[in-house]
């Protein structure tokens, strides 16, 4: 189960640095700057939980729904800047819905492992 946690970790918070770039080199407003730099943070965030999921599972489920939550809020403002590139667009998706999926699974993990103790 480490090995999926990790990967959802992993290729979600680079997803999400890939439409953060991408927010940041095409956005105009505020709004889309400040959700590029915010959904930058929640790509760290994920990539941190990623790499901590095999020794702290219960760490990488906090860190990953953090990241999923940061990312989700400034949807809104990132999502204009990215829409006229498509594939970064459906990659910001992919993104939240793997960091969603790696928290769940690493917070599962986490009461398995506290049982097995």
């Amino acid at each position: 189960m480490h090995a999926r946690v990790t990967a959802c970790g992993v290729v979600g918070g680079a997803l999400a640095l890939i439409a953060a770039v991408v927010g940041l080199l095409t956005g105009g407003a505020d709004t889309a700057i400040v959700g590029a730099w915010v959904t930058g943070a929640a790509a760290v965030l994920g990539i941190a939980g990623g790499a901590v999921a095999g020794a702290r599972p219960g760490l990488a489920a906090l860190l990953m729904g953090l990241a999923f939550v940061l990312a989700g809020l400034v949807a809104p403002g990132v999502l204009p800047a990215i829409a006229n590139t498509t594939v970064v667009l459906f990659g910001y998706f992919a993104a939240l819905a793997l960091l969603l999926a790696g928290a769940i699974l690493a917070y599962v993990d986490r009461r398995k492992a506290r049982a097995a103790s």
